[in-house]
């Protein structure tokens, strides 16, 4: 089962990721919150950011946002804002 942990904050219910870190500069500075959905990792667009997706592949671009963190490991604290990557993370 997975949990999602920062070594600042212990367990958190989501974790941040930039969407260039997948999407490149089409996705620079879009910010997706992804949650743990069961045994699984689901994404959501942050809501300033949603109007931007109206003429994208939103789903698309969830799907690899949560792909992106579950073979990464690489986000952002949503409670302290730090960095997080590595083993442990997921």
């Amino acid at each position: 089962m997975y949990k999602l942990k920062c070594d600042n904050c212990g367990e958190i219910e989501h974790v941040l990721v930039d969407g260039y870190a997948f999407g490149d500069t089409i996705l620079e500075g879009v910010m997706f919150k992804v949650y743990l959905d069961g045994d699984s990792l689901r994404a959501e667009v942050m809501p300033n950011y949603a109007g931007y997706f109206s003429e994208l592949n939103e789903k698309l671009w969830l799907q690899r946002a949560s792909k992106f963190v579950n073979e990464t490991e690489m986000f952002t604290c949503s409670i302290c804002k730090n960095d997080i990557d590595g083993p442990g993370a997921i």
